[in-house]
């Protein structure tokens, strides 16, 4: 992903908005979900990335029903233009919640480096 952003003449930090999505691919359970973004990440890659520093609410939880995706809002500071990898763990549940009570199915968590992303700057003035 190539993301421009416009910071004056500068190369002043930016913050840096991203949607990440949760679907459940289950067509007959509900799935509980938990989306931990941790505040600093250090890339292991041999790549040479710029950390990406996430910035606002760090765990996210939510259900769905069958069928259903989730669309989570977060935001990442950046303080030059660079290829940023991004870091996330999700812990999944599929189960069924009958008078209150949810009962797991299959739970498992998932983690994950990846998603570089290219961050540019534009200059403000024409």
């Amino acid at each position: 992903m190539k993301i421009s952003h416009t910071s004056g003449t500068d190369n002043s930090p930016c913050v840096v908005p991203a949607t990440i999505e949760v679907h459940n691919l289950s067509p007959l359970l509900a799935t509980r979900y938990i989306l931990r973004l941790p505040p600093t990440f250090t890339p292991t890659s041999r790549e040479s990335y710029t950390p990406a520093r996430h910035v606002g609410t760090l765990e996210h939880r939510g259900s769905f029903k069958p069928g259903e995706t989730a669309s989570i809002s977060t935001s990442f500071w950046i303080q030059d233009p660079a290829l940023v990898e991004l870091e996330w763990e999700l812990a999944v549940e599929t189960g069924e919640e009958v008078e209150g009570i949810w009962t797991v199915r299959k739970s498992w968590t998932r983690r994950e480096q990846g998603g570089v992303w290219k961050i540019e700057q534009t200059s403000s003035y024409s």
